[in-house]
């Protein structure tokens, strides 16, 4: 694995407030913690060092520890975590781990998928599922990345963790069998048929399918027809004449 030197400087101030200053000035804080440290060192970074830092994040790289104060100086670390700004993405944080040469250490590497997978050659399609896989080994026997041959996968074949064969003294660390990468066939296109009625005197449509014209209704009983007779109204009944009212003013 790379190598690089750090130069670090022991931080006194915490807080968000000085936080915030320092990064202004162009120094980034941390911290330094784990191996035979008995508590976790605050640290900062200049913008030299900042930007040497960066170009490590995402790779495996071995940091030697330069200054510090006397419990760093000398001592090997790795990038533990980082924190970057959500819009400017420059780094605000990093958290280093110091690890023992002479004592295994999980971490992540890189997957690389290489051959071409048979089942290319049917119209499937190669499917990366876990770009990165954990291992344990000694820091000297720790891979950048990892090379996987998937030629052999065909239609409907997966490749899993426990397949991938790995550099001597490098053991994959997984509590599940997960998939690395998998072959899937792709759909069948489906063609939907668009039915037209025909129109008279209209050209016919290269490749529409005649539609037969409907058949009439059939004809309609009318001692079935549903429409109901509306109800006769009861007749009024006729008031005997020296019984009605005349009213006053009008001549019998």
């Amino acid at each position: 694995m790379k190598t690089i030197d750090l130069n670090v400087q022991p931080r006194t101030t915490s807080g968000k407030g000085p936080a915030g200053r320092s990064r202004l000035a162009g120094v980034i804080p941390g911290i330094v913690y784990g191996g035979d440290l008995k508590s976790a060192l605050p640290i900062q970074l200049d913008a030299v060092e900042t930007k040497k830092l960066s170009q490590a994040v995402g790779h495996n790289v071995f940091i030697n520890l330069k200054g510090g104060g006397g419990d760093l100086n000398g001592k090997t670390a790795m990038i533990r975590e980082i924190q970057r700004h959500p819009i400017k993405l420059k780094l605000m944080h990093v958290d280093l781990l110091t690890i023992d040469l002479n004592k295994p250490v999980v971490v992540s590497i890189e997957v690389e998928l290489v051959g071409k997978a048979i089942g290319l050659t049917k119209q499937g399609v190669l499917t990366v599922v876990s770009h990165s896989i954990e291992v344990k080994a000694l820091p000297k026997d720790i891979p950048e990345k990892v090379q996987i041959d998937v030629s052999h996968l065909d239609l409907h074949d997966s490749l899993h963790v426990a397949d991938v064969k790995l550099p001597p003294n490098v053991k994959a660390v997984f509590k599940d069998n997960y998939t690395i990468a998998t072959v899937a066939a792709t759909r069948e296109e489906v063609v939907k048929v668009v039915e037209v009625a025909p129109v008279e005197g209209a050209a016919a449509v290269p490749g529409a399918v005649p539609v037969p014209p409907r058949p009439p209704p059939p004809p309609v009983d009318p001692s079935e027809s549903p429409i109901m007779d509306s109800p006769k109204q009861p007749a009024i009944a006729a008031i005997p004449k020296s019984q009605r009212v005349k009213p006053e003013g009008c001549r019998s």
